[in-house]
């Protein structure tokens, strides 16, 4: 005897997303954990200094021979950046100093206080300096030494792209020492600073 089929069901049914809410609630948990330890994180690294440049700095304490007091030290990396950009879009800026907020990548610098104790070697600051940049791939492009303050500048060998410019600096002025690191796109500022020469420097007809 054969079995007479059975009605459709009168609604169509619909595959158990089951399986798939573990995974939704595993991205929902790592977003409101991640976000938040990322800005933390962006907070923290504010306040010290990349590793060229915290070399750097151990570099001169090793070889000043005296004590080295931090006043200051500040470190904005994308993140910060990016925050003020988009926070500045509502102010009325300069062309200018707009090109440039938005070709800087990271910046950051530190302000130190040598001891009375001993003065600083002039020559072995800038040595210092060539000895902690050069293994990092950092060349440097100026050296003075003038009455007693020291400036070097050194500029990265291998950037990442065409535009890839970085700098680090370092100055002793008064017992006082500055480093500080920045990397920006080149492209823009260049381009600035050859129509701010143009503007002041005409050709002739």
């Amino acid at each position: 005897m054969n079995t007479p089929p059975s009605d459709p069901p009168a609604f169509p049914l619909v595959p158990s997303n089951r399986r798939q809410r573990p995974w939704l609630v595993w991205a929902l948990l790592v977003a409101f954990m991640g976000v938040p330890s990322l800005l933390l994180y962006s907070i923290v690294s504010c306040f010290g200094l990349g590793s060229d440049a915290a070399a750097l700095r151990e570099a001169v304490v090793a070889s000043s021979h005296s004590g080295l007091n931090r006043q200051a030290e500040l470190r904005l990396g994308w993140l910060p950046l990016t925050a003020m950009r988009q926070g500045l879009r509502w102010v009325n800026l300069d062309p200018e100093a707009r090109l440039v907020l938005d070709s800087i990548r990271s910046v950051e610098a530190g302000v130190y206080a040598f001891d009375d104790v001993g003065v600083p070697d002039r020559v072995g600051l800038l040595a210092a300096g060539d000895g902690a940049l050069r293994p990092l791939g950092w060349d440097r492009i100026a050296g003075v030494i003038h009455e007693g303050d020291v400036v070097g500048v050194y500029s990265h060998a291998h950037p990442q792209d065409s535009e890839d410019l970085r700098l680090c600096v370092l100055v002793h002025h008064k017992g006082r020492l500055v480093l500080a690191a920045i990397r920006c796109r080149a492209g823009p500022l260049l381009a600035m600073l050859e129509t701010a020469v143009r503007t002041a420097h005409p050709p002739r007809s």
